[in-house]
């Protein structure tokens, strides 16, 4: 309980202490329950090296220990050790919980790798396990933000169950399909029409396509809700003339959390977004 409690804050100095007591206390190796509360306790705080040293002193390994320790690599920022891990991983036979495959496809979003995104669904259809939405929404980040808006279609229209990140993500990844995008984000306000952060992201799809007065009607939407959301009239407004302006208009106002990046246009988005042009999404 004390390391879940120093995990929880990122209290380090408090963690360490613990596990010198642990050390102290016990003539026995310490079980894989104590190993793993070190492990997450460590990687929560961003001590990569004290992760590295627990998880070679243990002298068994499953699956939460294994994810403790690629969590790690991620949040040192070292992406090809996480992969690496991932593949060793693979290698000793362990099995895998729906929070590995999230961990690794949050690699795959960060850094737009494709390839081992694909690889990683892979094994997810081979797990022959119903992955929860959680995982299939990653799966819909990692193709959207990859911009293999193909992929991240067929997932989507073969979840049984979409939340509202499942929708923001692919009005996200449709930054270059306004009608699309449009058609998509009526879903997600009829599922959540007082949510100003929804009007926001229409708004910015609009302006990135310097659709001015889309980005009027986004406001005229919000207004309908009968919400007073006055940090959105504040900065989602037609007069600003770039993209760039519009942002720092957004930071400045302190809503760019609502924003996520738009990736810049290409002939290779376009081919693959035109391809959904005559397509309902349900």
């Amino acid at each position: 309980m004390a390391l879940k409690a120093c995990s929880e804050i990122s209290d380090l100095r408090v963690g360490r202490g613990v596990h010198g007591q642990i050390i102290k206390t016990n003539n026995d190796e310490p079980d894989q329950v104590v190993y793993n509360a070190l492990l997450g306790m460590y990687s929560e705080c961003g001590c990569f090296r004290d992760v590295l040293k627990v998880f070679e002193e243990m002298p068994e390994r499953n699956v939460a220990s294994w994810n403790s320790f690629i969590v790690g690599f991620v949040k040192k920022g070292q992406v090809f050790e996480a992969f690496e891990s991932f593949r060793r991983m693979q290698r000793e036979g362990v099995g895998y919980s729906w929070v590995t495959f999230t961990t690794i496809l949050a690699v795959c979003s960060q850094v737009t790798y494709l390839y081992y995104g694909r690889e990683v669904h892979s094994q997810v259809v081979k797990s022959n396990k119903i992955p929860d939405v959680v995982l299939l929404n990653s799966l819909l980040d990692m193709y959207a933000k990859c911009g293999a808006m193909e992929y991240c279609k067929r997932v989507f229209d073969r979840m049984k169950y979409k939340d509202i990140a499942s929708w923001n993500t692919v009005i996200n990844g449709l930054h270059g399909n306004v009608s699309l995008a449009e058609l998509v984000a009526e879903q997600l306000f009829e599922m959540e029409p007082n949510n100003c952060g929804n009007y926001v992201m229409l708004s910015n799809i609009y302006a990135n396509a310097e659709m001015w007065e889309g980005v009027e009607k986004g406001n005229a939407l919000a207004m309908i809700t009968g919400d007073s959301h006055s940090c959105y009239f504040d900065f989602v407004n037609p007069k600003y003339s770039s993209m760039e302006e519009y942002t720092i208009r957004i930071t400045c106002c302190g809503a760019a959390k609502l924003i996520q990046p738009i990736p810049k246009h290409s002939r290779a988005s376009d081919e693959i977004l035109k391809s959904f042009e005559n397509i309902h999404l349900p």
